[in-house]
């Protein structure tokens, strides 16, 4: 500590110049400036610069209209390590009085978290409470606190009546929403999985409706769209749980459904699917006659339905009893620069929330094991996981934790996205993260810690056993290489598999038939059925006695305890 403290001067200019050059991440630094190891003066000097970037992010965003941003950025570190960032009341409530966008203030705030934690690297901190005249966005927003037993209200606002188009459809057919499941058959624990954005209903003259028109809430970058990429993720994921986690019902907040969405086709003139669809719609096919649940928003805006979507999907957690809620996005650059260095995957979690930041930091641990381990992704970009207070995703009563999978703006990571080993192995990481957070068992990548030294004489095996740490999943290879062998003797590498799960250390057995004494090097690796290795590990076998001695490989199941060589 005191050899940062020591170097936090320093690292603090070279920051603020990285930054003023255009927020370039320092990598090759030894360690993350922490502020509470700062001297006051230093922390003060931070905390500055950190309030001046967000100011020239903000420079570069358009305010919704009657929206004013702040003149002067004010940022302070509290105790418990979040940086709070004072934006003004005008950034919430125009001069009229009433609300700017729901949709586009969590809009600015997500890219101000996302900005942050693209570029500001290298500061160590909990993460960001946006504040409004000392208030947060809850304050002026209730609504999204469903945790928090706000009572949810639905809009004031009437609904503009479908109209089927003659061309499409009848025009005496009425929309019928298929009747609910029935909730009370939920007996399971429910995690709720909740794959981003969506199509939805923007309140504009239409083709076939004069009250509005069809739109997907993200525009394409790299060639692919967000609303479209987060259920192809929502479904790997929804598998994995199905696979390794039978007692778990993994539902999610989107329609997974691939049968046509008869509205929003009638009315577009295109065929859509149910998956196309923003989880507000589903949400109201499921439960017709509870427009609390559907229908909640502060927004009277052209765009109101896509608030309704937003804040539809932590109250269907909240109904289903959800245990925990993983949502999945794709993630953006705000400009045409930062889209060519910002990159990798962030977790984000419900600032203040103990239990939400474990579960956060545990599907980023596993996804960073998962990913890596397959070939083209050694060196795939974690970031830090945040708090925030800008994602209503994250605000329903259970755990929950919110996934930025990849950045869709940068080429190399929208290519990633569409690639179906990442898609497997970032989501069997999320499923992994969900499952040790589930069983208490704290982050702990694969790693052999130690391998026993062993020997023994003539017409024996040897047993030596490997004390391994982190979780694997079983099935586990061991690959033994034989590094040095006595002269005369014959040696032979080889793999033997661990079919049963089963707690360290895992052993394997040295057969014996020696004439004279020798030792043998060998060298072990661990692979578990995901890809995920171990480091190498070496370690001696001493043989003694008579005519010749031999290693030959046995199979797992042979009639010994674990594996025999």
């Amino acid at each position: 500590m005191s050899r940062l403290k020591r170097r936090a001067p320093a690292m603090v200019a070279l920051l603020m110049t990285t930054l003023a050059l255009g927020g370039i991440a320092i990598a090759e630094q030894e360690a993350m400036i922490q502020p509470a190891l700062l001297s006051s003066s230093e922390r003060v000097a931070l905390e500055a610069m950190m309030a001046e970037h967000i100011e020239l992010t903000l420079k570069g965003m358009a305010p919704d209209e009657g929206q004013l941003f702040p003149v002067k950025v004010i940022a302070k570190f509290d105790t418990n390590g979040m940086l709070q960032v004072e934006l003004g009341r005008r950034f919430v409530v125009k001069p009229d009085g009433n609300l700017v966008s729901g949709v586009e203030l969590q809009d600015q705030l997500e890219a101000l978290d996302g900005v942050m934690g693209s570029m500001v690297t290298e500061v160590k901190y909990e993460g960001i409470d946006y504040l409004f005249e000392g208030k947060n966005i809850l304050y002026y927003f209730p609504e999204l606190d469903p945790g928090k037993g706000v009572k949810a209200q639905p809009s004031a606002l009437p609904f503009p009546p479908y109209l089927p188009p003659p061309v499409y459809g009848d025009p005496a057919r009425a929309y019928i929403p298929s009747q609910p499941y029935p909730v009370a058959t939920y007996n399971r624990p429910t995690v709720a999985i909740n794959p981003g954005h969506g199509l939805y209903k923007l309140y504009d003259t239409g083709r076939f409706n004069p009250n509005y028109h069809w739109a997907k809430q993200r525009e394409p970058s790299n060639g692919i769209v967000e609303d479209d990429v987060t259920p192809l993720y929502a479904t790997e994921l929804k598998r994995w749980f199905a696979e390794r986690s039978r007692e778990v019902d993994a539902t999610s907040t989107r329609s997974i459904s691939t049968q046509a969405h008869a509205q929003s086709t009638e009315e577009s003139g295109v065929t859509y699917l149910w998956t196309d669809m923003g989880a507000k719609y589903n949400v109201e096919q499921l439960y017709p006659g509870r427009p609390d649940l559907w229908d909640v928003t502060s927004d009277a805006d052209r765009e109101r339905d896509r608030f309704k979507d937003i804040n539809s999907r932590a109250l269907l957690a909240n109904e289903l009893g959800a245990q925990a809620m993983i949502s999945l996005h794709t993630n953006a650059a705000r400009d045409a620069v930062s889209a060519l260095t910002a990159r990798g995957t962030q977790v984000f979690y419900k600032a203040g929330r103990a239990e939400d930041r474990a579960l956060a930091n545990s599907v980023a641990c596993y996804m960073q094991e998962l990913i890596t381990a397959q070939i083209g992704y050694a060196d795939w970009t974690m970031r830090q996981t945040m708090g925030s207070n800008s994602y209503a995703e994250n605000n329903g009563s259970m755990p929950s934790a919110l996934v930025e999978i990849a950045f869709h703006t940068h080429v190399d990571d929208a290519l990633a996205l569409q690639d179906s080993r990442f898609r497997t192995a970032s989501m069997k990481g999320v499923k992994k993260g969900y499952r040790m957070w589930r069983e208490g068992k704290p982050c702990k990548p694969l790693s052999i810690a130690s391998v026993t030294d062993s020997s023994a004489p003539k017409g024996s095996k040897a047993l030596s056993n490997i004390h391994f740490e982190g979780h694997p999943t079983f099935p586990v290879t061991l690959r033994l290489d034989i590094l040095k062998c006595p002269t005369g003797w014959s040696c032979t590498s080889g793999d033997s598999k661990y079919a049963q799960s089963q707690a360290s250390p895992l052993s394997w057995t040295f057969g014996c038939n020696a004439s004279t004494s020798g030792v043998t090097r060998v060298r072990s690796m661990l692979t578990d059925s995901d890809g995920v290795e171990s480091n190498l590990m070496e370690s001696n076998v001493t043989c003694t006695a008579s005519s010749s001695a031999n290693i030959a490989n046995e199979t797992a199941s042979a009639p010994m305890a674990g594996n025999a060589w």
